[in-house]
């Protein structure tokens, strides 16, 4: 199957003026690394590696990989909803978790899994766990299962001072920001304050309906 994406902003600076993602060469568009959060669930669908590559190339400068939990951290929230795990527990559970669809886009892409993304400059796939226990980042982390990646895609891109690129299945809900976002669920409801530090915010969705996988 072939991708295409179809892209938007977030947030930008003031000053810039609304619309579309105007591409690589947007003139009012940062420069040096992104961050690129990207959705677990979208790695259950077929072309995903082939689609990820491309849109990581179009952004004009080297990426740095956030990848979220998908069917497997839905598996952890399955055992913490059936088990009462301590939040604590269930929350390091997920973060560990992290690792594996981080160790699967790494793979699939060629991109290097590394928890130091700032000494990556041909872009990488951040190591979440080991980037969080890094600096003390693990321990401020808020516990429960409001955090999501999504928040740890704002803090990496809020310690990296650079844009997020979040990538989806469906875009945001209208054109009311952030915070809408998070209130109509697209993003996590941590993410507004994750995100306070980042000035630039896109969007990516595959253009065409993209199929649910299938139940097993």
């Amino acid at each position: 199957m072939t991708w295409a994406w179809r892209q938007g902003i977030l947030r930008r600076p003031t000053g810039i003026v609304a619309g579309a993602f105007a591409g690589p060469c947007h003139p009012a568009r940062p420069s040096g690394q992104v961050v690129v959060k990207l959705g677990g669930s979208l790695l259950t669908v077929s072309g995903w590696p082939a689609a990820v590559t491309s849109l990581v190339a179009s952004l004009g400068r080297p990426a740095v990989i956030v990848v979220g939990g998908g069917a497997v951290v839905d598996g952890v929230r399955s055992l913490d909803e059936a088990a009462r795990l301590e939040p604590v527990i269930a929350h390091r559970l997920a973060i560990d978790a992290l690792r594996i669809t981080a160790t699967s886009v790494a793979v699939s892409t060629g991109l290097a899994l590394s928890a130091y993304p700032e000494s990556e400059k041909d872009g990488t796939v951040l190591d979440t766990p080991a980037w969080l226990d890094a600096a003390g980042r693990f321990a401020a982390l808020p516990v429960g299962w409001h955090v999501t990646s999504d928040s740890i895609a704002a803090m990496v891109a809020t310690s990296l001072c650079c844009p997020l690129v979040l990538v989806k299945r469906v875009p945001p809900p209208g054109d009311g920001g952030v915070r809408a976002a998070a209130t109509a669920g697209w993003v996590d409801p941590y993410f507004p304050e994750a995100a306070a530090g980042v000035e630039w915010i896109e969007w990516a969705v595959p253009a065409g309906p993209v199929a649910e996988p299938p139940s097993h």
